[in-house]
């Protein structure tokens, strides 16, 4: 399939297709005492020259039926019910139903009496369109086991939600009418000639006439679209009530956030300055620790100790590490010699006159490790 085709949701609410073949009636059920019948709702093929669509084709893999037990209305009005489904079916390619005809109903009768005298009954599908496709000109796609070719309109996916008998129809497959929810003109009829024979022209049933059916058919659409006009008209009103609840609590809940994101952001400024202050607290007071320690160490050496010298307010401002080094540093110099106090030397004792003075020369200059090994040897040896 190519790339380009589109797909998408339909806009119209419902379609209402007759494409079915010829019914088939039996007279009575033995178990349910009912008449049944048995025709082809679809024959899964294409549908030509309606007037919203050239060509349009059901995809059976995506249709869906909204009952198990599908209603069977008389020209697709709801105040004219024939019968139910007891059996629907798409395996065969084509849309088979199978049904009785309910005994109470005026309409189920009419059919019926109509029938037997070989009326050829047509049935029609009410579709609604859920997800189509658009085949553009020379483009193809596979539906229902063959190959068709563009432009045409696949219904990819729908629901039917019943099936009627139409008084007029189309020949055994050859030939459409198809009527839209939408529209309240005049169906057209499509004929196809088979064998090189034209179909049959329409048969209105008796007491019945075109008039009749296409104005039935204009009130009955006319009151769908308004009940489908108003219950879309309540729920988008809801949704809108719900949207604009939902606007409102999210506007609340984005100023609340804004407030509180504002009030953050203001202890982070506020925390950051005490961080700062702090910081520049303890800076000060490690400055002046150091200096004191300073201070200390320097008039231990007999040294003033000045801070605003270049060389200390480096060490000072530098790390523990540091600092702690240059301190050690410090005890490692050798003290600087004093001067005795006055009267240090006052109560000592003068030396004896008897006693030779000191001699103060000088010394002789003391021997070499050498010099004093060759005397040991030389007392050694008498010498």
């Amino acid at each position: 399939m190519p790339d380009n085709n589109v797909t998408g949701q339909k806009t119209k609410s419902q379609n209402i297709f007759l494409v079915s073949d010829a019914l088939d009636f039996a007279l009575t059920d033995p178990e349910t005492k009912k008449r049944t019948f048995e025709g082809v709702a679809y024959s899964g093929e294409q549908v030509r020259d309606h007037f919203l669509y050239d060509a349009v084709i059901f995809d059976l893999a995506g249709v869906k039926f909204s009952h198990k037990k599908m209603p069977i209305l008389l020209d697709h009005n709801s105040e004219k019910i024939v019968g139910f489904a007891t059996n629907i079916s798409k395996d065969t390619g084509k849309i088979i139903v199978e049904g009785v005809l309910l005994d109470s109903s005026d309409s189920a009768r009419k059919v019926a009496s109509l029938a037997d005298e070989g009326y050829p009954w047509q049935m029609s599908v009410n579709i609604t369109p859920e997800e189509f496709q658009i085949l553009r000109s020379d483009e193809k796609a596979v539906v229902n086991g063959k190959e068709f070719r563009g432009p045409m309109d696949i219904f990819r996916k729908s629901t039917i939600r019943e099936v009627s008998f139409c008084a007029v129809g189309a020949d055994r497959g050859t030939s459409a009418t198809v009527f839209s929810v939408g529209n309240i003109y005049q169906p057209k009829e499509v004929a196809m000639e088979t064998n090189n024979q034209a179909a049959p022209a329409p048969v209105s049933a008796p007491g019945s006439g075109p008039g009749t059916l296409d104005r039935d058919l204009a009130i009955q659409t006319l009151s769908d679209e308004k009940n489908t006009f108003a219950a879309k008209c309540g729920a988008l009103e809801a949704e809108k009530a719900t949207l604009t609840a939902n606007a409102a609590e999210t506007q609340g809940q984005m100023k609340s956030l804004k407030f509180e994101l504002e009030t953050l952001k203001d202890s982070l400024r506020k925390a950051q300055a005490e961080v700062e202050t702090l910081r520049k607290e303890k800076t000060e007071f490690t400055k002046q620790n150091r200096e004191l320690t300073l201070a200390e160490d320097y008039k231990k050496l007999g040294l003033a100790f000045d801070a605003k010298n270049e060389a200390l307010a480096t060490v000072i401002a530098a790390d523990e590490t540091v600092f702690q080094a240059f301190r050690k540093t410090l005890s490692s110099v050798s003290r600087i010699p004093q001067a005795p106090p006055d009267g240090a030397f006052t109560n000592v004792s003068p030396m004896p006159e008897a006693q030779a003075p000191l001699d103060f020369s000088l010394a002789p200059p003391a021997l070499s490790l050498a010099d004093k090994a060759k005397q040991r040897r030389d007392a050694q040896e008498g010498k």
